[in-house]
C-alpha cells in the first residue's frame, strides 16, 4: 500500500504493515482529534486496523486552517482516503460530528462510484435529518470559555454543526449500527433510532452504560461490540 502525503496527514497513525484485516477509520467528535483514538490502536490491534482521523487546525496539523462546512471537509476526506479503500475491507465509526461527517463521506463515495464502508457506525448522535441543527461540541468544551476562544478548530466546528443541514436521500448502502449510552440527553433512543430512515440496508441500535462519553467509560464493552461487528469482515 503506497501512502500519500495527502492520506499521512489525515491519518497519521496509519501503518503500511498492519496485519489486520480490516480497516475502522475513526472520526473524532466536535473539537476532537485524531489523539482521541490513540488507545484504541493498542487495544484492538491486530484484530482491527484502527485509523483515526486528523482534521486540518488540530494537534500536528494546528497550523492549517480548520475546515468549516460539511462539502468541503468530506471533499478533503475523499482525495485523502480514496488511495485506501481498496486492499482491505472498511468501515466508518464517527462520535458526535464525526457520525454525520462519516455518514456524508459514505454518500459522497457512492456518489462517485467509489468503494463504500461495510458498516457504518455512528455513535453518541441523533440521526441528522431529524434533530435540530446545534453545535456538538462536548459539554465539557462548551463550558469552558477560553478554550473556545484560543482554538479556532473549536469553534470551526461548531460552525459546521450549525451550519450542516442532512437530506434524507440518498440513503446509503451499508447497514447502519447506531451506539449511543443510556444516559446521554443529546442522544435520546428515539433521535438515534431514526439512522433507521437514512440506510437502504439494515440498521441495529446498541447502547451502553453512560453518557456521551460512554466510549471511554464502557471502552471494555465497546471494544467487544466492535470486535464482534468486524470480524465478519474480516472473513
Amino acid at each position: 500500500m503506497l501512502i500519500s502525503g495527502t492520506s499521512r496527514a489525515y491519518f497519521p497513525y496509519l501503518s503500511a504493515m498492519s496485519a489486520a484485516k480490516v480497516r475502522l477509520f475513526c472520526f473524532p467528535h466536535a473539537g476532537g482529534s485524531a489523539g482521541s483514538y490513540r488507545s484504541w490502536i493498542a487495544a484492538l490491534n491486530p484484530e482491527i486496523e484502527i485509523v483515526p482521523v486528523q482534521l486540518p487546525g488540530r494537534e500536528q496539523r494546528l497550523r492549517e486552517a480548520p475546515l468549516r462546512s460539511m462539502p468541503e471537509l468530506v471533499a478533503a476526506l475523499l482525495e485523502a482516503i480514496d488511495p485506501l479503500l481498496t486492499d482491505k475491507p472498511f468501515a466508518f465509526f464517527g462520535h458526535n460530528l464525526g457520525a454525520k461527517v462519516a455518514f456524508e463521506l459514505t454518500r459522497l463515495l457512492a456518489s462517485t462510484a467509489r468503494p463504500e464502508p461495510s458498516l457504518v457506525l455512528v455513535s453518541a448522535s441523533p440521526a441528522p435529518h431529524r434533530n435540530d441543527p446545534q453545535p456538538s461540541t462536548p459539554a465539557g468544551l462548551e463550558s469552558d470559555e477560553l478554550t473556545s476562544l484560543t482554538l479556532p478548530y473549536v469553534r470551526a466546528d461548531q460552525e459546521l454543526a450549525e451550519s450542516y443541514t442532512a437530506r434524507r436521500e440518498p440513503r446509503v448502502c451499508a447497514p447502519i449500527i447506531a451506539f449511543a449510552g443510556r444516559d446521554d440527553p443529546r442522544a435520546r433512543p428515539r433521535e438515534v433510532a431514526a439512522w433507521a430512515e437514512l440506510t437502504r440496508s439494515r440498521f441495529e441500535l446498541r447502547s451502553f452504560p453512560g453518557d456521551q462519553f460512554y466510549a471511554g467509560t464502557a471502552f471494555v464493552e465497546l471494544a467487544s461490540a466492535l470486535r464482534e461487528l468486524l470480524r465478519p469482515l474480516a472473513n
